[in-house]
């Protein structure tokens, strides 16, 4: 059991004459184990893994995990009585959905109480379910030393996503900044992909990048404020299960309050990418990001691949001149999107001309210099079309 979970539940139980408990547990892992193969120690971390985040989002700050050798134990402390019964149904529920739609994790099945138990009582149960062990459950694996990318990060740029509906920004997208060196000029988009040619060194950019949004946001949040940080991670390496598994293990071990405020946007996803990958790719990230962003080509003639991967954003930039044949392209886009049923926005808003122009599209966020860079994530702040325009002038 994690030392800070051991610590706070002793507390609790010093003061707790009963305790609100849930169990969740995993039938049939051994079904999982037979069919996984070699795969098994991989399968079983993602199952314990993408589980415990799913708890989480259902469960309020104080309320504690243990996680066991076959499933979890939730202690509540914030509700009680019918309110944890209904959190209990809605976890499991949850679970379930997920589990049905994983490879050999579809095999498995979740049974989950809610009891009202004495001290002796919860110590039995505890006793009885076991701690999570290494032969048991999926062992957190220790974090091997970050390959290092080319180039070098030399800085994030922050730019603001205008929510147009709210007249208001309380979100960033975090784009990097790389060099050559560090003296040399900024990378531009295709020459930074030119550079991160290799998924290894794609992972490693991301790596460095989702750090670096952290130690940001949490810099914000020590003042007492608040925002949601979108960080890039390249299709490349998402596409590889391996590569893909890494970086979920990053997002995993943040602390619980940045998880739900960084957010993942999947970039430089082909158009012609396989659809099954995509859609697997997407599916997997969702239990480990609040929201999920998924860029696409503004030249896209179908979006059908981008919507199979239950991305909660649909997205594009905006081509650089606002050419006839550049305007078509964009309200094919915005056809298309509409039709999907997501909400989308519009990257590249860097001047006053393509922020006039996307202000009147139906997009719901615009994010680009035009509406704000930073060096760090600032407060959010409202701000209507008009100033927006007579700002960016």
């Amino acid at each position: 059991m994690d030392d800070a979970v051991m610590q706070a539940l002793k507390r609790h139980l010093a003061t707790a004459e009963t305790l609100d408990v849930s169990r969740y547990q995993f039938v049939n892992m051994e079904a999982v184990r037979a069919a996984a193969g070699a795969l098994w120690p991989e399968v079983r971390e993602r199952v314990f893994l993408a589980s415990r985040s799913i708890i989480e989002r259902r469960i309020a700050e104080e309320d504690l995990i243990v996680q066991c050798a076959t499933g979890f134990l939730v202690i509540y402390k914030a509700i009680t009585g019918d309110l944890a019964e209904q959190t209990t149904a809605r976890i499991r529920a949850d679970l379930e959905h997920f589990f049905l739609g994983e490879r050999f994790a579809n095999l498995m099945q979740v049974t989950a109480t809610r009891e009202n138990l004495t001290l002796d009582e919860f110590e039995a149960v505890l006793a009885e379910t076991g701690p999570a062990s290494a032969d048991r459950v999926a062992p957190t694996r220790a974090h091997p030393a970050r390959a290092s990318h080319p180039g070098v990060l030399r800085g994030l740029d922050f730019y603001a996503a205008w929510d147009v509906r709210k007249e208001a920004v309380a979100s960033y997208f975090a784009n990097p900044v790389v060099s050559e060196s560090p003296d040399g000029p900024p990378l531009n988009d295709a020459s930074l992909s030119a550079t991160l040619a290799r998924p290894e060194d794609r992972l490693a950019l991301d790596h460095a990048v989702l750090t670096r949004a952290c130690a940001a946001l949490t810099t914000l949040l020590e003042t007492g404020t608040r925002c949601a940080v979108i960080v890039p991670a390249g299709y490349g390496p998402l596409s590889h299960s391996r590569l893909r598994a890494d970086y979920i293990m990053a997002l995993a071990h943040l602390p619980r309050e940045l998880k739900k405020l960084i957010w993942v946007r999947i970039v430089e996803a082909p158009g012609d990418t396989p659809a099954a990958v995509l859609a697997e790719t997407g599916r997997t990230l969702l239990p480990y990001t609040g929201q999920l962003f998924l860029d696409a080509d503004i030249r896209s003639v179908t979006l059908e691949r981008q919507i199979e991967s239950d991305a909660h954003w649909l997205g594009a930039r905006l081509p650089d001149k606002l050419t006839e044949a550049a305007r078509q392209d964009v309200e094919r886009f915005v056809a298309l999107a509409k039709r999907s049923g997501r909400p989308f926005y519009f990257d590249g808003v860097h001047d006053w001309d393509r922020l006039r122009y996307a202000s009147r599209l139906p997009a719901r966020l615009l994010v680009g210099a035009a509406i704000g860079r930073h060096d760090s994530p600032p407060a959010p702040f409202r701000i209507s079309r008009n100033g927006l325009l007579a700002r960016a002038t």
